[in-house]
């Protein structure tokens, strides 16, 4: 409640976080040991200080999570903390669920758009 009130801070998406502790401990760990801003993240180089990258923070309003701003690299690092799976739908509106069930595997196609399902049990799809 203190970071959104007197800093504007947010978690994007959370109705699909599935480790908010994690989440805010590895955000921590990259504004308090590696003096990153969150929002510029590695597009500059870290600061010198915590000090140094709360000022920044502040100063430029950047108490926030680089996230769905047009770029995937944040995406990917923070996806060990969301799970999205709920949000799947087919063309129908029916929710599409993978099951990873052992028997089962569950491949990106060759063209990226797919989803290829198979069996373990034998070699066919």
């Amino acid at each position: 409640v203190h970071m959104h009130k007197m800093h504007g801070f947010f978690i994007p998406d959370i109705e699909y976080l599935k480790d908010p502790k994690g989440l805010l401990t590895y955000l921590g760990l990259k504004v308090k040991r590696d003096f990153l801003c969150l929002y510029c993240n590695e597009r500059c180089h870290p600061f010198s200080s915590l000090e140094a990258v709360r000022k920044h923070m502040e100063a430029k309003s950047h108490c926030k999570v680089r996230y769905g701003d047009g770029g995937d690299d944040e995406e990917v690092e923070l996806e060990e903390f969301y799970d999205y799976s709920s949000s799947y739908m087919d063309e129908d509106g029916k929710q599409l669920v993978a099951v990873n069930d052992g028997a089962n595997s569950v491949e990106l196609g060759s063209g990226g758009v797919e989803l290829v399902i198979r069996s373990r049990s034998n070699s066919g799809v």
